[in-house]
């Protein structure tokens, strides 16, 4: 008999996990897209339009709870899952964009930036009550370095798409392990944690400080950082005698402790709603 097998999610990463879902044998294939997903292309593919043409159903989320021998994978679905509503036989998995226990919750690529992270990743795990607080089945990292937000989410998105193509296997059969989270090493962001009126940069910040807030505030799809009525699409740090870095429009602001360099622009793309974001 076929394994019931649900893909839930969002964008390209679940695009891609339903792809290769499909490729799997004896599997009886069901996807669940976000609500506002109608199955129209836009910045990234739509998970419904993926599923119709893989001729794999599309199902609500309350169609699932009675479902037996179910396995759900969710990779950036935008619901909470209460693992009491399913039957008592579904095993529940999560692919979340951070490496937990640090950064549960929301803006998983804005958080780390503005914490000064060396290091971020993406984590596998077992759904449980909390929120992203089930035990650890694997995780994958990557080196920071100087991304934006968007460089981030696109990073976790491929790194994302590895580690759950590679374990699809394993979650079907049941041959994985799993290990609880530190109670006390992690860390929680809601949605109201982030007051998005912040892409207005405080120059009273240190230079790193200041590098740090627009690359967090750097997702062209949905909002860049601004200084004086002006969107930047650039940074940098210099001191008074550097040459400006190419053409452009520049502006150069102090800091606590030093100079930035900025490139700006007066006509950005336009933004998605930022309520649908996400990221």
């Amino acid at each position: 008999m076929a394994t019931k097998l649900c893909i839930a999610g969002k964008n390209q990463i679940a695009v891609d996990v339903l792809e290769a879902a499909a490729a799997l044998p004896d599997v009886t294939l069901l996807c669940l897209p976000t609500a506002v997903d109608k199955g129209y292309e836009g910045w990234q593919p739509s998970l419904f339009a993926a599923a119709q043409r893989l001729s794999v159903p599309v199902v609500s989320l309350e169609d699932l709870y009675t479902q037996t021998d179910l396995v759900f994978l969710s990779v950036e679905y935008d619901r909470i899952i209460r693992p009491d509503r399913f039957h008592p036989t579904a095993r529940l998995f999560n692919l979340h964009f951070s490496l937990l226990p640090k950064y549960r919750g929301c803006n998983t690529a804005i958080w780390p930036i503005l914490n000064g992270e060396t290091e971020h990743g993406v984590t596998l795990h077992v759904i449980d009550p909390g929120v992203d607080t089930g035990d650890i089945i694997a995780q994958r990292s990557f080196p920071m370095g100087e991304k934006t937000a968007r460089d981030l989410y696109f990073a976790c998105m491929s790194l994302g798409y590895e580690l759950s193509r590679d374990y699809l296997p394993r979650l079907l059969s049941g041959n994985y392990s799993a290990t609880a989270q530190d109670p006390d090493g992690g860390s929680t962001y809601k949605r109201r944690d982030l007051d998005f009126s912040k892409k207005l940069i405080d120059f009273d910040q240190t230079t790193i400080e200041v590098l740090r807030h627009i690359r967090a505030f750097t997702f062209p799809e949905y909002q860049l950082p601004v200084v004086d009525g002006l969107s930047i699409v650039g940074a940098r740090a210099v001191s008074p005698d550097d040459a400006p870095n190419g053409a452009g429009d520049i502006i150069r602001r102090q800091t606590a402790d030093g100079m930035v360099e900025l490139k700006v622009t007066s006509n950005p793309p336009p933004p998605i709603a930022l309520q649908q974001s996400g990221y």
